[in-house]
Parts: C-alpha cells; sequence; structure tokens
C-alpha cells in the first residue's frame, strides 16, 4: 500500500514525528538484537519516500499550538501518548482525510479519521 501511495502522484503526507521515529526504530540495535538497520539505509528509505511525486513533510506551523491544545484536552492522553497526540494535531493542522496507522492508540483522537492498511 504505501509503495503504491508513494509511486502515485496522489498528494500524502507524512509527519516528521513519524519519519524521526522510523529512524529511531529501525536503527535501534537492541530492539533488532543486532539486526537492525543501519543508519545510512534508513535515511536513504526516508529520503525516497520523501522523493516521491507527492509527498510532503508535516510539521508545525503558525496556529498549530491552538489544535495541539484542543487535541490534548479532547483526548485526555498523558505520558508517552502525548507523542501521538503531537502525530495527530499536525495531520489535522495540515487537513490530512485519512491517516494509514496500525497504531490502535490513534483511536482516540476521534477527529482524526484513521485506516489500518494491513487490513481490508
Amino acid at each position: 500500500m504505501l509503495r503504491s501511495l508513494a509511486e502515485s502522484h496522489e498528494p500524502f503526507g507524512i509527519p516528521w514525528h513519524c519519519l524521526t521515529e522510523f529512524l529511531s526504530v529501525v536503527t535501534n540495535a537492541r530492539l533488532w538484537q543486532g539486526t537492525h538497520t543501519s543508519t545510512t539505509r534508513a535515511v536513504e528509505q526516508v529520503e525516497a519516500w520523501l522523493g516521491a511525486p507527492g509527498a510532503v513533510a508535516l510539521g508545525e506551523g503558525p496556529g498549530f499550538a491552538r489544535i495541539w491544545s484542543e487535541v490534548m484536552r479532547e483526548s485526555g492522553v498523558s505520558g508517552g501518548q502525548v507523542h501521538d497526540a503531537r502525530v495527530a494535531a499536525v495531520c489535522l493542522y495540515h487537513g490530512v482525510s485519512e491517516f494509514l496507522t496500525v497504531d490502535r492508540d490513534f483511536s482516540r483522537f476521534p477527529r482524526l479519521m484513521t485506516r489500518n492498511p494491513l487490513v481490508a
């Protein structure tokens, strides 16, 4: 699914936070017991995604704080879930119509439409 999206000319966004988390996870030698991805290879993958015709890297901008505050209050999240609230708020800030994720924790943010790309 991600490959076909990246190869199309349809616009799609990836929050910078998700790209950072991807790099953090795939290059973590302890997590993968030594079979982790090299930093060079992981960065090349991120560059490939961002080099796709419709790719846009999503981040904060003017007015983001208001949306982030609303998402925090509406969801009532705390601790480690604050990171997810930031991702959800960035998506809402940019008008994302559908967030592809396998993480069910994003159901805590009802204003953000989610879909698991691994489920038909």
